[in-house]
């Protein structure tokens, strides 16, 4: 079969590998329908990388796809629509035992250590990673049924009211997600931070507020009304968060970057007395994403705007990159015979 293979220094090859076998009693081989490509994956193929990734594995952990062979015990059977949750938990380390599978000290990630990911014709999951769709939702938004799972995790977590303000912080996909589950929730305003003009305008296509941070003017009436809310999706805008915040106000976090250590207004939080929240990948969420996403009038399918062969994966990439794309899919298979 083919599939997308990290090659290392930012390089991706597609290559022939051997199909995966179910291997165990609880394993599943699915026929790929799609595979998203995640920011984490831009960040891997970064020179040098901001996040690390085993040179030789098969890349991509958003993926869905038909059930194609299952083991007695995987829960599911053949011609099953599915999609992955693509953290193999322990399932007996302390945080797994206190429900925080998030944070199990031994998890390993599809498409990036040693479990293989989606973005290949072909792909191998352990049957407690794998959900059955709802019959209305299409296998292509399935695969984005992690990051919305990731989302969730923080938006349960928020305590979103009728009178919240929200400001989310970054335009990209896991912005866009994050303000239209707010919006989903009632919450009395919802507003977008984004210098991308690209990004930007999707924001406003969803009928979203729009401040450009570049503005001072802009930023200094945002500042000014204040939000009960702050989200920051980018993982360097801590004290643009603190900033925005009204007091007592909730700052989630939720961007990643190892590579930066942006500075911590701890005077301004303390006066405020600010509540910050790390949130970290899915956390029982993902059956929720799912039937989120097959809930049409929340338009989540509008997010998908880029789709490529898996022999274009790169231009892909370069589509995500330079800002035209919000997200893009692989598609490894027809849809008519995945």
């Amino acid at each position: 079969m083919k599939a997308a293979v990290f090659a290392g220094n930012g390089v991706i090859e597609v290559r022939d590998v051997p199909i995966p076998s179910v291997e165990s009693s609880d394993g599943v081989v699915l026929k790929v329908a799609a595979n998203a490509i995640c920011g984490t994956d831009l960040h891997a193929l970064d020179v040098p990388p901001t996040v690390i990734y085993r040179p030789g594995v098969i890349i991509g952990h958003e993926f869905s796809g038909i059930v194609v062979d299952a083991g007695p015990n995987s829960g599911v059977s053949v011609g099953d629509r599915v999609g992955i949750l693509p953290n193999v938990t322990c399932g007996k380390c302390v945080f797994c035992g206190r429900g925080l599978p998030n944070l199990c000290v031994f998890m390993e990630g599809f498409g990036s250590e040693r479990v293989e990911g989606g973005a290949a014709e072909y792909a191998w999951a352990p049957g407690r990673t794998v959900f059955k769709l709802p019959d209305t939702l299409s296998m292509e938004l399935a695969s984005i049924a992690e990051p919305l799972s990731c989302v969730l995790n923080g938006t349960m977590r928020a305590g979103w009211q009728a009178d919240s303000d929200v400001v989310v912080l970054g335009g990209g996909p896991i912005g866009l997600m994050f303000a239209i589950v707010a919006r989903s929730a009632a919450v009395r305003s919802v507003t977008v931070v984004e210098p991308a003009s690209g990004r930007a305008e999707a924001a406003e296509e969803f009928g979203f507020a729009v401040v450009d941070p570049r503005d001072r003017d802009q930023v200094a009436r945002l500042c000014e009304k204040g939000a009960s809310h702050v989200v920051d999706t980018v993982g360097t805008q801590i004290a643009e968060a603190i900033a925005i915040s009204r007091p007592r106000a909730k700052i989630l976090i939720f961007g990643l970057d190892d590579t930066r250590q942006p500075s911590f207004p701890q005077a301004d939080a303390v006066r405020k007395e600010v509540s910050i929240e790390g949130i970290f990948l899915a956390r029982n969420t993902f059956r929720l994403a799912l039937e989120m996403l097959a809930r049409s009038e929340l338009g989540f399918e509008r997010l998908i705007t880029h789709r490529y062969d898996l022999g274009d994966f790169t231009q892909a990439v370069d589509q995500l990159r330079n800002g035209f794309a919000i997200k893009a899919l692989v598609i490894p298979n027809s849809l008519e015979t995945a």
